[in-house]
C-alpha cells in the first residue's frame, strides 16, 4: 500500500492533521510577532522617557536662559548707550561741555590717504575739514547702542540655548 493510497483512504486524518499543523505553525508566528511587538513597545516607552527628559532638559535650559538675558538686558543697553556716547565724544574729540547740538569740524580724507600712516593715531583724523550739523546726534548715538546692545541681548539668548549664530 502506497503512501498516496493511505491518505487518501483516511481523507480526515490526513485533513485534521494538516489542519493541526497549520494551526501550530500559525501559533508559532503569532508568538513570535507578539513578542517583537512587546519588545517594539518597550523601546517606545524608552525612547519617549528620553525625549520627553532632553524636553525637559531644553526647556529649564531655555527658562534660565531667559531670565538670565531679561535680568541682563537693561544694564546692557543702558551701557550700550553710554558707550556709543563715549565713544562718539572721545573719536571726534567734541569736548566734555558737548551735548549733542551744534556741528563739529569732520575731517574729509585727502586721496592720498587711503592707507593712514602708522605713525599717527588710528583715530587721528586727517585730510580737509568739513562741517557738519549734528543736532541730535547724540539721541542717535545713544539709539544705536541700544539697538547694539539689543542684538548683543539677541546673539547671547541664541547662543545660550545653541542656536547657529554668527557674530
Amino acid at each position: 500500500m502506497s503512501l498516496l493510497t493511505f491518505l487518501l483512504g483516511n481523507w480526515r486524518v490526513t485533513a485534521e492533521a494538516i489542519l493541526l499543523l497549520l494551526f501550530i505553525s500559525t501559533l508559532t508566528l503569532y508568538r513570535n510577532a507578539e513578542s517583537e511587538i512587546d519588545a517594539l513597545k518597550t523601546q517606545y516607552h524608552l525612547e519617549s522617557a528620553v525625549r520627553e527628559a532632553q524636553a525637559k532638559e531644553a526647556k529649564s535650559k531655555s527658562d534660565s536662559t531667559l531670565k538670565r538675558i531679561n535680568d541682563e538686558h537693561k544694564t546692557v543697553v543702558e551701557q550700550a548707550e553710554k558707550n556709543a556716547w563715549r565713544n562718539f565724544v572721545k573719536r571726534y574729540s567734541t569736548g566734555t561741555g558737548f551735548n549733542g547740538c551744534g556741528s563739529i569740524g569732520l575731517r574729509v580724507p585727502a586721496p592720498d590717504s587711503a592707507t593712514p600712516d602708522r605713525s599717527e593715531g588710528a583715530n587721528e583724523p586727517t585730510g580737509e575739514p568739513m562741517a557738519i550739523d549734528i543736532t541730535g546726534i547724540k539721541q542717535f548715538a545713544e539709539a544705536c547702542g541700544r539697538d547694539a546692545g539689543q542684538v548683543k541681548q539677541w546673539q547671547d539668548w541664541a547662543t545660550s540655548n545653541q542656536f547657529p549664530v554668527e557674530k
